[in-house]
């Protein structure tokens, strides 16, 4: 092999593992690192582990999530696996609402309605399910996740009605 065609080749070797590199660190990589600082951000504004944050009403100067809707209301749980399952719970209402668990890597893994009468309970956990559950049984791959609470509330008594649920939902450690 010539000198050249050794150039080329060494050229492409280098090309292939940038590229590859750079695959990985977008597929796999970047979605830990955005959940990673997208906690910071709820912690350094005064979020705690394990217990529901009702969001301020969506307006223009209170929006950390970029286009955050400003007909809906946003409840969320930092959710730390660390100590075992979690116990997480939200009423049910007459409109619209849901709640989602977010895994460590940006994924979506679950999602319920909590449109009707009653209570939605979902169990998370990481590794082996739990033999006691309190709902739906949810298996995540982090330590750390984030539960989602969202309700239609385009006026300001519907947002407050949806605020006024969040001291009625749970988000603690599954006694066992």
């Amino acid at each position: 092999m010539n000198i050249f065609a050794r150039k080329k080749l060494v050229g492409f070797v280098i090309f292939v593992a940038a590229f590859a590199a750079t695959h990985f660190l977008v597929l796999f990589a970047l979605p830990y690192i955005i959940e990673d600082k997208a906690i910071s951000l709820l912690e350094s504004k005064g979020v705690k582990f394990n217990t529901w944050y009702a969001a301020p009403r969506v307006e223009p100067e209170v929006q950390p999530v970029v286009r955050a809707s400003p007909d809906l209301s946003y409840a969320l749980c930092l959710i730390d696996l660390s100590d075992g399952p979690m116990q997480i719970s939200a009423p049910k209402a007459d409109n619209y609402g849901s709640l989602s668990v977010f895994d460590g890597n940006t994924d979506n893994a679950y999602v319920g309605s909590l449109m009707g009468s009653g209570t939605l309970s979902i169990t998370v956990y990481k590794g082996d399910m739990p033999t006691i559950e309190a709902g739906e049984p949810v298996q995540v791959h982090s330590n750390q996740v984030v539960a989602l609470v969202r309700r239609l509330a385009p006026t300001a008594p519907l947002f407050e009605e949806s605020a006024s649920l969040v001291s009625q939902s749970v988000c603690a450690p599954l006694k066992q």
